[in-house]
């Protein structure tokens, strides 16, 4: 991410997360989940991704770290926003609108310190690393500004998708999913 962006948002005004623990705490929930999740095997636990450095499992995320990571995960979200902006603005511009479909997902969401987990882990279902963007614009099939609160599936339904989405002809080996956003339940084959 080029330092313009990095530098975005300022670390000491973003939000922490509600519920951040100090330090110790943090230690000893992570402890604890090593003893239940990881079998006592303290190399499986989960490592911070708050800092641009090598971290030890179990070592505690400062706050002013958290800030960082918040900060940075902010900044990364607004250059995603305005890249995406930008590819859509040339393809007005290029009067190839009508003719694109555009598709942009992600995969996951970096939970930065929600529910107790160090930033940057996601190993539970929780909405923060769950919820994530979908935007599809296919003029004629898909109206413009459609919002859903629709369970989308990026794994399953994503897949069904695209395949709807260019007409591709089905595989051999069979999956299900729903097309999104049409909702239409389809079955296709893969190989």
């Amino acid at each position: 991410m080029p330092g313009s962006w990095r530098n975005m948002y300022e670390p000491g005004e973003v939000p922490i997360p509600v519920g951040t623990l100090a330090p110790e705490e943090q230690v000893r929930i992570q402890t604890e989940r090593v003893k239940t999740d990881c079998n006592g095997n303290k190399k499986s636990a989960l490592r911070s991704r708050c800092v641009n450095r090598a971290r030890e499992q179990l070592e505690p995320e400062t706050e002013e770290e958290q800030r960082i990571f918040i900060a940075e995960f902010y900044a990364m979200i607004s250059s995603i926003d305005d890249s995406v902006g930008r590819i859509l603005d040339d393809l007005d511009r290029l009067g190839i609108t009508d003719d694109t479909k555009v598709v942009f997902f992600s995969d996951h969401c970096d939970m930065p310190g929600d529910h107790v987990y160090d930033c940057g882990c996601k190993p539970q279902g929780y909405r923060a690393a769950m919820q994530v963007p979908l935007l599809i614009r296919y003029l004629g099939r898909v109206a413009a500004g459609r919002r859903t609160s629709e369970m989308i599936d990026v794994g399953v339904d994503m897949p069904v998708t695209l395949i709807d989405l260019v007409g591709a002809a089905p595989f051999v080996r069979q999956t299900v999913g729903a097309s999104c956003p049409f909702r239409t339940e389809v079955t296709i084959t893969v190989t």
